[in-house]
């Protein structure tokens, strides 16, 4: 398995650089990760799939607006309304250019992420 790390932010690229040196199964891409043709994107998300408002128009841009909803279906149906943090549920994203989206809960509720993070989650 390929391990793609993505980012526009040149200070996570930094820091991935030295820390994956060693590791031949991690690519390291400083850009936008719809530039990505993957099997699947990990959202980092939390346990109800609640994105903010700017990551969710990104989302949807890229894969429609149906893949949250599906998303939040399949998180309602196969997780009792929520996936705990250390788990992971996987939907189409309904595009062929990236075929599935992962979303892997960090936090248990929607907070706001501190100082210069990646946003909220």
């Amino acid at each position: 398995m390929q391990v793609v790390l993505c980012s526009e932010n040149s200070d996570d690229i930094e820091y991935w650089q030295e820390y994956c040196v060693r590791l031949p199964e991690v690519t390291i891409h400083g850009g936008d990760i719809l530039d990505l043709q993957v099997d699947a994107i990990v959202l980092p998300t939390n346990g109800f799939a609640l994105v903010p408002e700017d990551r969710d128009v990104v989302i949807e841009t890229a894969f429609g607006n149906e893949v949250m909803s599906h998303l939040r279906m399949d998180i309602s149906h196969n997780h009792f309304g929520e996936l705990p943090v250390g788990q992971a549920t996987i939907v189409s994203s309904g595009v062929e250019q990236v075929r599935f989206l992962i979303a892997a809960p960090v936090v248990r509720c929607p907070q706001a992420a501190p100082g210069d993070c990646l946003g909220a989650i």
